[in-house]
């Protein structure tokens, strides 16, 4: 990995890489990062990689959203490698109320789907998943509230 990043950045790009909060990812179940906070932080920071997309699947149960994020965002920052983190949370946990204090990007509303008009079959905040319903969602809010 740390090679292709060195190419990637070669090439005047940036390069990023998904994981889970929880101890399974959302697809395919493969091993998420809980539990190895710590570990993956530093193997990401080893890699030399830009972006990290964290999901919100099989989250361990005694904890909030906000603290699992702001326990692998701790372990991000400690690594002294800059990484822009973004928080997978659908909006479910008013995560506009927290997320900017623990990553860079972060979620308010459930998937996006590529058709007009899908109704809200996912998980998360929203009046649905597709384009109109995803324009008329965010037209309800109020972008002051998400800026401190």
């Amino acid at each position: 990995m740390k090679a292709l990043a060195d190419y990637v950045h070669s090439l005047g790009l940036k390069i990023g890489v998904y994981t889970c909060i929880g101890t399974k990812t959302c697809k395919h179940g493969l091993p998420g990062s809980y539990n190895h906070y710590a570990e993956d932080a530093k193997t990401l920071a080893s890699w030399g990689i830009d972006f990290v997309k964290t999901d919100n699947c099989h989250k361990p149960s005694g904890f909030s959203e906000q603290e699992l994020y702001a326990n692998f965002s701790k372990e991000l920052n400690s690594t002294g490698h800059e990484m822009l983190f973004s928080l997978c949370e659908w909006g479910v946990d008013d995560v506009q109320d927290w997320g900017a204090k623990v990553g860079q990007m972060y979620r308010i509303q459930m998937d996006h789907l590529p058709l007009w008009e899908f109704g809200p079959y996912a998980a998360g905040k929203g009046f649905g998943q597709g384009t109109l319903n995803i324009i008329e969602y965010i037209a309800t809010l109020k972008p002051s509230t998400f800026v401190k």
